[in-house]
């Protein structure tokens, strides 16, 4: 199997594994935005892990998986775990789903009301990904290295420092 074989089946394991949670224990759930749907974006591999977002109805999250040659048995479930992309620092959280195996996420939007379309869902996760692994002014200037919130992510706040608005934590 070759390693876009492989790539392709785990993201096809992540979207059936979150396909039968929307429709079992999510089902009729209030949070849930009936114009989305389960679809995985922009995953690859980066430095032996698999990452990408992942859009549901009722959330959006940057997902880390293990990569074919990586191994996260030992991670604490619902530990925390800080990863560095070329935009910055994020931190995610350990799960774990029988039909994926482990895992890490970072929230990036939930509920999911603010989408209108699938497509501008797909087209936020896509500006996400691009985002994630631009490098940021910060890592241009190396005297200035604030810690990246997701939030500031989202936004495109990924220069010079800000104070951090109210809504950012």
């Amino acid at each position: 199997m070759t390693e876009q074989d492989w790539l392709q089946n785990k993201v096809q394991q992540l979207e059936n594994c979150y396909r039968e949670v929307l429709r079992t224990s999510m089902a009729g759930m209030p949070l849930i935005n009936p114009k989305l749907k389960i679809e995985a974006v922009d995953f690859g591999l980066l430095e032996g892990s698999m990452v990408g977002v992942l859009i549901s109805p009722w959330f959006m999250n940057l997902m880390l998986l293990p990569g074919p040659d990586q191994d996260w048995a030992e991670q604490t479930e619902l530990g925390k775990y800080k990863h560095s992309f070329a935009s910055g620092q994020y931190q995610f959280i350990a799960g774990h789903k029988a039909n994926i195996g482990h895992y890490r996420s970072c929230s990036l939007f939930s509920p999911m009301f603010d989408f209108a379309s699938q497509r501008a869902a797909r087209d936020c996760a896509k500006a996400v990904m691009v985002a994630l692994h631009s490098p940021s002014q910060a890592e241009m200037e190396p005297e200035a290295k604030p810690e990246i919130s997701r939030r500031s992510l989202l936004r495109g706040r990924l220069g010079k420092p800000q104070a951090p608005a109210a809504s950012d934590e």
